[in-house]
């Protein structure tokens, strides 16, 4: 039994030691654990000022970004406004050149319309110029004196003019005033009767007809008495004497006086029977329709259809058409110079609205390209922000971190320490004692058979410390688990933050494809702008296609109207035929047509009225 005790004893002394070094290899554990903590945490500080520092640069770069973003923003309205302005600019450089557009074209065709009037003009003056040349409507003895005189021939010389060459009146008497004449208005006024008789002596010799001569040197004017004036004024509708509505040289009144001293003009033909009984029928009257009152009271009247225009007419007709050509071509030329000032202004006001165009495509690019930095810098506010708050979350969360590691290494270390105080415990006092105890028990093995029962409530002591033991093994085991459990918390925060960052670059892939899709919206304006100018360009070609048409047409309507003026030629030269057959036949029987100047279309004739010399 003392053996046996003493067997116990040293299996207690030995476990006792073994106890001693399971304490100390777990005190050492635990000191290896938190220095090992502590090294992390160490790590896991610079990594939090790291965080923080990341987190102020952050959150400094996103104070920057917001200060360039609402620069970028500014930038953006005042490009904004000024596209509005250019816009404006645009707007009104279109309706300058609109406005100058429809002044250049007000202008062309003023001008137009004053070269197809200076064009009539010409063609009509070139008819009638051609016709005064070749003295239509003169009878064909008149014609050859009046066609002598103009060539220079020495028996011509003293001839001064057909009637119808040197006088007027206005258009209202001219009709009234041809019918007065008559005949007598182709009748030839000389200087001197041997004038006239040289006349008739080359009349006869060349075959060339008949005229009437009215010498200014043997001619006796025939002109009414005052009381018979004074009669006929007291009717209403008198217009005056025939000669006093005629203007002249005062040099030929001899002869005018002669052909309508006794010739009075009444407004139509009651008033002419009216002066007519008041003057006894003893004047002959002429009114402005062309009736004739003739001395003894015969009437002559009736239509006049079918008439050409009368020397007097054709003679007037001439002087106002090259009075209206000068005035013409002084209107050409201001229009001219108008139509060129407009061109000008229009080229101006295009260039004008071709520079506010490119202006305004400038600002648009320019403010695409402030919208696309506004957007760009509004996303980098928005990632700074964001990188700032994860970074503040994560040094907030290391930081919750680092204080429970902080208290688990403490945890830790008072462990440890307790451990090794246990183990100096187990060294300095559970040990010698044990070693003494079996020291004792071999001293008193083989006599202390009683001590077996103390040997054996050691035994039971010692079995209640190995589970207590056994207890703190447990424990020690509990806390690491923990350990492992925080390890995997930190790699699951790890994870998370990887899991950010794929979150990041998935953000920035998105805002990648939309700054594609931005790009392909602006292509896609740019293309509708240029098919907006392309349509524009085929306008102005339209435009252009019609004007060459109005060009072509304005020249076939100038072809028409050389064509009309060659035919009026052809027709005057037909009439003066015609009126020159007339006045032959009239000189061949000694007749003239009622009324004067040819025949009418009643067939009236009258015997011939004013003076005439037969050649």
């Amino acid at each position: 039994a003392a053996r046996a005790a003493l067997a116990e004893a040293e299996a207690a002394l030995e476990e006792a030691r073994a106890e001693l070094y399971r304490l100390t290899e777990a005190a050492r554990d635990r000191r290896s654990l938190a220095q090992a903590e502590g090294r992390a945490r160490q790590e896991a500080a610079e990594r939090l000022s790291a965080l923080e520092a990341e987190a102020r640069a952050a959150a400094a770069a996103a104070a920057q970004a917001e200060q360039e973003w609402e620069t970028a923003r500014a930038r953006l309205g005042d490009f904004a406004q000024r596209r509005e302005a250019a816009q404006a600019a645009v707007a009104a450089a279109r309706e300058a050149e609109a406005a100058a557009a429809a002044r250049a074209a007000a202008a062309a065709e003023g001008l137009a319309r004053l070269r197809e009037r200076a064009q009539a003009v010409a063609s009509r003056l070139s008819l009638l110029e051609e016709l005064k040349a070749g003295f239509e409507g003169f009878a064909r003895g008149s014609r050859a004196v009046l066609q002598a005189r103009d060539r220079g021939e020495p028996w011509a010389r003293g001839v001064v003019g057909a009637v119808a060459e040197v006088i007027r009146t206005d258009p209202e008497y001219e009709r009234a005033i041809e019918v007065a004449l008559g005949g007598a208005i182709q009748n030839i006024i000389t200087e001197t009767e041997a004038d006239a008789k040289a006349c008739i002596e080359a009349l006869k010799r060349n075959g060339a007809g008949r005229a009437t001569f009215l010498p200014l040197s043997t001619i006796r004017p025939a002109a009414l008495r005052p009381e018979e004036v004074r009669a006929a004024a007291q009717v209403p509708g008198y217009l005056g004497c025939a000669l006093d509505l005629c203007r002249f040289d005062e040099r030929l009144r001899p002869a005018l006086t002669h052909l309508l001293g006794r010739v009075l003009v009444a407004r139509d033909l009651d008033a002419a029977l009216a002066m007519g009984r008041a003057s006894d029928f003893r004047i002959r009257i002429v009114t402005l329709e062309g009736e004739v009152l003739a001395p003894g009271g015969a009437m002559t009247g009736g239509s006049l259809e079918g008439r050409a225009a009368g020397l007097l007419a054709r003679e007037r007709e001439l002087e106002e058409l090259k009075a209206e050509q000068e005035a013409l071509a002084a209107k050409l030329a201001a229009a001219r110079a108008e139509l060129e000032a407009a061109r000008a202004r229009q080229r101006e006001a295009e260039a004008a609205r071709a520079a506010r165009e490119a202006d305004l495509r400038e600002l648009d690019l320019s403010l695409a390209a402030a919208r696309a930095e506004v957007q760009r810098l509004e996303g980098e506010v928005r990632r700074l922000r964001e990188e700032a708050r994860t970074r503040q979350e994560a040094a907030a969360a290391l930081a919750g971190r680092l204080a429970g590691d902080a208290a688990a290494s403490e945890r830790l270390l008072a462990e440890a320490e307790e451990l090794e105080a246990r183990a100096r415990a187990w060294e300095q006092e559970e040990i010698p004692r044990r070693f003494a105890a079996a020291q004792a028990a071999r001293e008193r093995a083989e006599a202390a058979a009683a001590r077996v029962t103390a040997a054996r409530v050691r035994c039971a002591e010692l079995a209640q410390a190995e589970r207590s033991l056994g207890e703190q093994v447990a424990r020690l085991e509990a806390e690491v688990r923990e350990l492992q459990a925080d390890l995997e918390r930190r790699r699951q925060a790890l994870e998370d933050l990887a899991a950010r960052r794929e979150e990041l670059l998935d953000r920035l892939a998105a805002t990648e494809v939309a700054l594609a899709a931005a790009a392909r919206e602006r292509d896609e304006l740019r293309q509708r702008q240029e098919e907006i100018q392309a349509r524009q360009l085929s306008a102005r070609e339209q435009v252009a296609d019609r004007e060459r048409e109005i060009r072509a047409l304005r020249r076939a309507q100038a072809e028409a109207t050389a064509a009309l003026r060659q035919a009026e030629v052809e027709a005057a030269r037909l009439q003066a035929e015609l009126d020159g057959l007339t006045q032959r036949l009239a000189e061949q029987h000694g007749l003239t047509p009622a009324g004067g100047g040819g025949r009418e279309r009643d067939g009236a004739w009258g015997p011939m009225a004013g003076q005439r010399t037969n050649a």
